[in-house]
């Protein structure tokens, strides 16, 4: 609706210039640097509002770490349905890093397990998963900003088993994912 409303307005404008031109002998156009600057500045708008909506109506996967009570029924079955959770899981915390599709990539926070998946080159998803009683220790490997993930590591009791979870540092998501995970573990990691 934007769109076509901002539509007519620009054809307003180019209709105006024109009358403008023909009826006042000293007008003087519009100098080119103007559509230089402002053509890209107004497209690069109109895509950030496009993907902000996008983004709030759930066509593309949420940029933050969700409270399981916060995601979508589709997102859920989704995961059911591609056997990354079970029905009768309960959902702590969730975050995938996809850009169109939670099946990108992401990680999950159960009542039970922590699990992590992601398609590999042949689009078979890789679920891995390590449940409560046997993670030793939770470890921050690289700290998260605007634009890049916090990485942490789940340490297993067996040293060749261990879990890179990515999560998104808006609204603190990465910090709440972490201390949930720990209190289940008993809260005692550093």
């Amino acid at each position: 609706m934007f769109l076509y409303f901002y539509g007519k307005a620009v054809q307003g404008t180019y209709v105006f210039h024109k009358i403008e031109k023909e009826e006042n002998p000293n007008y003087k156009p519009t100098p080119k640097w103007a559509y230089y600057v402002g053509i890209p500045t107004v497209s690069i708008f109109i895509i950030l509002i496009g993907f902000g909506l996008i983004t709030m109506t759930g066509l593309v996967p949420s940029t933050e770490v969700q409270a399981g009570i916060e995601m979508s029924r589709k997102d859920n079955g989704l995961l059911i349905s591609n056997n990354i959770i079970s029905k009768d899981d309960h959902i702590e915390y969730f975050y995938s890093y996809g850009f169109t599709s939670i099946l990108e990539g992401g990680n999950v926070l159960t009542d039970n397990r922590v699990i992590i998946y992601w398609p590999d080159e042949n689009k078979e998803l890789q679920i891995y998963e390590i449940y409560f009683n046997d993670i030793a220790s939770v470890e921050l490997i690289q700290t998260g900003n605007l634009m890049n993930d916090s990485v942490y590591k789940v340490n297993s009791f067996n040293p060749d088993a261990w879990l890179q979870l990515e999560l998104s540092t808006e609204n603190r998501g990465d910090i709440n994912f972490i201390e949930a995970l720990r209190g289940k573990i008993g809260g005692s990691n550093p």
